[in-house]
């Protein structure tokens, strides 16, 4: 019984590392709407380059602005914008925060439960070794792609099924150079110079 309850507090204590230790490397943030269409946006930047944008449905964006600071607590007026569906893009070093709202007559419909967060995926190198992973909760495809430096294609993959897409790249028969992975997933891409 003693030895359950030390590895039961083991495990309490490693989860509230990992949960502290998330909140020191990713901007926190909180968004309620506070009159007709008024929206307030509160966050915690940590000192990481944070990008926040709003979007009309078919992903035009009709503002976009980028922060650096510690804490931000804006007001987004959106009395000028016609009716319609939106989303405001909270994007991190490490995620994308979409929160869908509605404009409507006299008001905005903003739910917290419309909110949805993916992650970014992230790469690795080690030697001629390539690791990509992404953490897909919302069981969303990551599109690999390969390139040498005059666009052609050297391998590509499409991941799905599981929460966490992984796969390691062995480039150990490719000549000394320069690499270009580009990774699909969401809607979004980005882009990682690999150097052998």
């Amino acid at each position: 019984m003693k030895n359950l309850f030390k590895s039961s507090l083991l495990i309490f204590a490693i989860l509230i590392t990992n949960v502290s230790f998330a909140k020191d490397v990713d901007p926190s943030f909180k968004i309620k709407l506070i009159e007709t269409k008024l929206i307030h946006l509160t966050m915690n930047g940590n000192g990481k380059l944070v990008e926040v944008s709003v979007k009309d449905s078919n992903g035009e964006i009709i503002y976009s602005e980028k922060s650096e600071n510690f804490d931000i607590s804006k007001k987004y007026d959106l009395k000028l914008l016609p009716k319609g569906s939106y989303f405001m893009e909270i994007e991190s070093p490490t995620k994308i925060k979409v929160i869908p709202f509605k404009v409507l007559f006299k008001t905005i419909d903003l739910k917290e439960e419309d909110e949805v967060t993916y992650y970014k995926p992230t790469v690795r190198k080690e030697g001629t070794d390539v690791f990509i992973s992404k953490l897909a909760l919302n069981n969303e495809n990551l599109e690999i792609f390969l390139y040498d430096v005059d666009s052609n294609i050297l391998f590509t993959e499409k991941l799905e099924g599981n929460a966490i897409l992984k796969r390691k790249l062995n480039l150990m028969n490719l000549n000394s150079g320069d690499y270009n992975l580009v990774l699909r997933s969401n809607g979004k891409i980005f882009y990682e110079t690999i150097k052998l």
